[in-house]
C-alpha cells in the first residue's frame, strides 16, 4: 500500500496514482500487481537504490 503524503491530503474519488520506475533516466510505468522485488531487480540504479516517480491524476470523464 501506498502511504499518503505528509501534508495530510489522500486522493480524491475521482484520481488515480501511476507509478513508475526511472533507470539511467529511462522512465518505465510499473505494471498493476508489480512485486517489489521484480521491480527492484529489473530496474535498480547503479547506486543500488530503486527510484519510483508517482503522480496523481483525474480519471477520464472529472473535472
Amino acid at each position: 500500500h501506498i502511504q499518503q503524503a505528509s501534508n495530510g491530503k489522500g486522493l480524491a474519488a475521482d484520481q488515480v496514482i501511476y507509478l513508475f520506475t526511472r533507470k539511467d533516466k529511462t522512465k518505465k510505468a510499473v505494471k498493476t500487481g508489480a512485486v517489489m522485488s521484480e521491480l527492484y531487480e529489473s530496474s535498480r540504479s547503479e547506486d543500488g537504490f530503486l527510484y519510483i516517480i508517482y503522480s496523481a491524476e483525474n480519471t477520464l470523464g472529472s473535472n
